[in-house]
């Protein structure tokens, strides 16, 4: 081989090298791009699945309370209910009885 054959093996060679560094590169890159994504989606549903589950938990909540609420509506049409409910909260008694508190107040 002569001079001039080894320096354009040399050149192509460097030519190569160069264009593999550089496709390495932009796929490290890209790599990098894509990992930082998927932390930010991760912690992203981390977030939504935090929050899912506090909305989940007042929704039981409120429902629990709404379940509450429908039972005393239904107490509160019935008139016996209410008389007995009206005796034990302000002490008003029948005719002939006797009210006697052993609560501790």
């Amino acid at each position: 081989m002569n001079k001039e054959q080894i320096l354009k093996k040399k050149k192509r060679r460097k030519i190569h090298r160069n264009r593999v560094l550089a496709l390495m590169s932009v796929f490290l890159f890209i790599v990098g791009i894509t990992f930082i994504e998927i932390r930010a989606n991760n912690a992203s549903l981390h977030d939504s699945q935090k929050l899912l589950q506090e909305k989940t938990a007042a929704l039981d909540k409120v429902k629990n309370k709404n379940e509450n609420l429908k039972i005393t509506v239904k107490e509160l049409k019935d008139k016996d209910y209410i008389k007995k409910w009206i005796r034990s909260k302000y002490f008003y008694s029948k005719d002939g009885e006797t009210i006697y508190n052993f609560g501790s107040n």
